[in-house]
């Protein structure tokens, strides 16, 4: 296999003019010396890599031209533009404001400063803003449906990103005539509708875009990612790699249809071809690694990995993905090296680095070692909540809880408005002994977030200890109407029931309704057991037949052991009969 590929063919072919003046300042960095580059120049270094997504490099360059140009107007209005688009719309602001305030603002480019003004304004929750400024650009004389495209594009992007979907899809349609005549911003409004989940509409935008430009391998595969009909999906797979037979995301989409259609030889050897393709698409190869590991071919995956490191020494990824199998063959002292070399490479994969490292030492049997990873994990990135968890988790399981307690403090410091550390800490507290402390951090989780439904089902379990009915069964309440399936919360009612408790009967609807979907057996065999006891058989026999199609063996098992006496019950045995009579273990 060969996978040797040159930078031109990689990412197209620079003209000559752009290729010296990138050469040039490349050579500057690489011997440490200062060289003098114009205000055009810069802009046009720093653009180079902006459209490389290589963001550290294009930020580096605008330093270097601050201290020859510190007084560009045009360099400062880049900068506030990569702010924007790379999340820091503050900072953006900030500069754009002053600019706006100078008196060279009548040299800058006037489209460039109002769009990084307006995507600014609506990543800071300043929609309405943000909405005019969009405005004042769209009605401007001198704009063409190219202009009009990016606006639209980037406008809603950051209306998405602030989790406005249907504003989004609002403002798309008050500009129906040109979304209509453009497959850009056919694909910009498809984009909204798969974040709201609206897969229909979504495909009906794609059809429309692939309608306009049938040889547009990309609208090809986005049709074929939101169609719900597995045929018409490869075939739209299949017609994208006809057109691009280098489309990871169509290896990728087919080969996940072949996997759920079974056929999971077919779709390792459509990911294989993928690969050697595509050699430079981490995706794609990633998953070609998951299909070896699900189907345990690790002597091939180890080959392929080794192959693909040492015809790409210099990529960091396939070293990690050389640890991850080194791991599972359990070629430690090659899987440590293959993580070491990846992080020399790169030290902005330090974190994945540290996560491959841990799950090596947990493998080897090295709890201390692979904690210490973590640990540095959690240092580096202070906001990161399921890896707080994870760590005050490990410190619980080794019954050191004061240490857990001081992670799950720190995260609550750096993250003071997540729910979900405060009901960890308050789990833990409850399991220290600290009732009066865990009640505390439990009213705070649900303060915070009122429907999560565990925190509500912690809190209800802490004023059933407390002596506090009214308020537990509020409390249970709320959990049984929160966004979350709460087993917990059906087995407390369960058992309040069975206790013969006062005022749980109005809870009983909103256990069926909230229990109706569960994914899992064991709500269902509660509920099944509830209504045995209030001897209302024909729902326990719907709650039973529910949990015998998810696992049938664990509900009868679970079922009897909640009511002995059902074993007794003519209903109940005529269903069980009927269930293995209709081919059901």
């Amino acid at each position: 296999m060969n996978n040797k590929k040159d930078f031109g063919e990689e990412f197209g072919f620079l003209d000559s003019e752009e290729e010296s003046l990138i050469g040039r300042y490349e050579e500057m960095l690489a011997q440490g010396r200062a060289s003098y580059f114009d205000v055009s120049e810069f802009e046009d270094i720093i653009d180079y890599y902006s459209d490389r997504f290589e963001l550290k490099k294009a930020m580096q360059a605008i330093a270097f031209a601050e201290k020859v140009h510190p007084f560009s107007p045009s360099i400062r209005l880049i900068k506030a533009s990569l702010f924007a688009f790379t999340n820091k719309p503050r900072k953006a602001l900030s500069i754009i404001f002053q600019l706006e305030q100078s008196e060279h603002v009548i040299d800058l480019d006037p489209f460039r400063l109002k769009l990084s003004k307006a995507y600014a304004l609506i990543l800071t929750g300043k929609v309405r803003e943000g909405l005019a400024v969009q405005h004042d650009l769209l009605n401007s004389e001198a704009i063409d449906l190219f202009d009009v495209e990016q606006v639209l594009t980037i406008v809603t992007n950051g209306l998405l990103e602030q989790d406005r979907c249907e504003e989004a899809i609002r403002n798309l349609k008050n500009f129906r005539d040109k979304v209509e005549r453009s497959p850009v911003l056919l694909d910009c409004l498809a984009n909204a509708y798969v974040e709201l989940d609206d897969l229909e509409s979504a495909a009906a935008c794609y059809k429309k875009c692939v309608e306009k430009n049938p040889f547009d391998p990309q609208m090809w595969c986005n049709l074929a990612d939101v169609l719900e009909g597995v045929d018409e999906a490869m075939q739209a797979y299949d017609y994208a790699l006809l057109l691009d037979e280098k489309m990871p995301q169509a290896y990728c989409g087919k080969a996940e249809l072949l996997n759920e259609t079974g056929k999971i030889e077919e779709a390792g050897e459509l990911l294989l071809k993928g690969v050697n393709v595509c050699p430079y698409d981490m995706e794609l190869f990633d998953m070609l690694m998951e299909h070896y590991e699900a189907t345990l071919d690790y002597d091939t995956a180890l080959l392929l990995c080794r192959t693909m490191v040492e015809e790409n020494p210099g990529n960091p990824h396939l070293w990690l993905s050389l640890a991850r199998v080194c791991c599972y063959m359990e070629l430690f002292e090659e899987a440590l090296m293959a993580c070491d070399t990846s992080a020399l490479i790169d030290e902005d994969l330090s974190a994945d680095v540290c996560e491959v490292k841990a799950s090596i030492y947990l493998a080897m049997g090295l709890p201390e070692k692979e904690l210490e990873m973590y640990e540095k994990l959690l240092k580096a990135d202070k906001h990161n909540l399921l890896l707080a968890c994870e760590v005050g988790m490990l410190y619980e399981s080794r019954g050191e809880l004061d240490v857990a307690y001081r992670v799950y403090a720190a995260a609550i410091n750096a993250n003071p408005d997540q729910p979900h550390l405060y009901l960890r800490m308050s789990m833990l507290l409850d399991s220290g002994n600290r009732p009066e402390d865990a009640y505390r951090y439990a009213q705070r989780a649900v303060a915070l977030d009122d429907r999560c439904s565990d925190a509500w089902y912690l809190l209800a379990t802490l004023q059933r200890r407390r002596g506090e009915p009214k308020e537990m069964l509020r409390s249970l309440k709320r959990a049984l109407a929160g966004r979350e399936h709460c087993p917990g919360a059906i087995e407390m009612l369960y058992e309040l029931v069975v206790e013969d408790t006062p005022g749980t009967t109005p809870l009983l609807k909103l256990a069926e309704k909230r229990c109706a979907g569960a994914p899992i057996a064991q709500p269902h065999c509660y509920m099944a057991a509830l209504h045995f006891s209030l001897q209302d058989m024909e729902k326990c026999l719907t709650c039973l037949e529910r949990a015998l199609n998810i696992n049938a063996r664990y509900s009868l098992e679970f079922f009897f052991k909640l009511c002995p006496k059902a074993k007794k019950s003519a209903e109940v045995k005529t269903l069980c009969r009927l269930y293995k009579k209709a081919g059901n273990k």
